[in-house]
């Protein structure tokens, strides 16, 4: 357990200073930030710290009375983050390193503004956790989610059901259209908030593309190991390595020569309470 934990902290270190990693957050970061209004005063839930930025952004926004709480269990990003606001924001933020999915720990109607980017989306419950969001926040309030949308990561996947077929490891069809599932459409993301208790639901996609010289690049990527990687392995468990290195076997074959592209889409959700 411990050297899960050693290394998990290992795969966060690296995503801080990556520069592939940086600017695909920081875009994440200014489509949530466009669409934030100033707050004169109130606080504001920062759920997840995965974009470092985000943070930084938000207190240009809120005014001399408002207040921003992070609270993300990582403690590498969280730390950074912490690093990064200086000591030149004291009490304004405030960082919390504790969570339970099955219950975010603040009151009911406490926050005016929750963001969440490439986080909230881990829960092992996201309906739950969505509602949960909608509990904390004050009537009125708005969120802005970030989460993979339809279409991400499509040729990974279509290459992992190649390999599937041709391996006769057709038993993990099931887990591969499971995760391909776990992308929202607009629509599927529409009706989520909405059978979440939010209104004025809203969509916008963002579509990434990232290049990569090899396979071997693809799978060492700070960004990819961070963000990627826990949902590409949960499809195959205790055959993912396996089953990832005929992925690798596959992607540098069709691709010797050429650039390997992986389509990274993300939906920036809002809503009101």
């Amino acid at each position: 357990m411990e050297g899960s934990r050693v290394k998990d902290d290992e795969v966060f270190l690296a995503l801080i200073g990556d520069e592939k990693a940086s600017a695909f957050l920081s875009q994440i970061d200014e489509r949530i930030l466009s669409g934030f209004a100033p707050l004169e005063k109130g606080t504001v839930l920062q759920f997840g710290c995965t974009t470092l930025s985000l943070t930084e952004g938000l207190l240009d926004l809120i005014g001399g009375s408002g207040r921003i709480v992070v609270v993300d269990p990582r403690l590498p990003l969280l730390d950074a983050v912490r690093f990064r606001t200086g000591r030149g924001h004291q009490g304004k933020v405030f960082f919390k390193s504790n969570l339970d999915w099955k219950r975010i720990p603040f009151d009911d109607e406490v926050f005016r503004s929750v963001v969440s980017a490439l986080f909230w989306d881990q829960s092992p419950n996201r309906l739950r956790t969505l509602s949960d969001l909608h509990r904390v926040l004050l009537p009125g309030g708005d969120v802005a989610l970030a989460t993979h949308s339809q279409g991400s990561f499509a040729e990974f996947y279509d290459l992992y059901a190649e390999t599937l077929t041709k391996f006769d490891l057709l038993h993990l069809t099931q887990s591969l259209q499971a995760a391909r599932g776990a992308h929202p459409g607009a629509d599927e993301a529409r009706d989520l908030l909405v059978e979440c208790g939010f209104t004025r639901p809203s969509f916008e996609d963002v579509e990434t593309r990232l290049e990569f010289r090899n396979s071997k690049e693809i799978f060492e990527s700070p960004l990819v190991k961070a963000l990627f990687m826990p949902l590409w392995t949960s499809i195959g468990a205790d055959e993912s390595e396996h089953v990832l290195w005929h992925v690798r076997q596959a992607w540098d074959r069709y691709f010797s020569g050429r650039p390997l592209r992986l389509t990274a889409r993300t939906a920036i959700l809002r809503g009101y309470r």
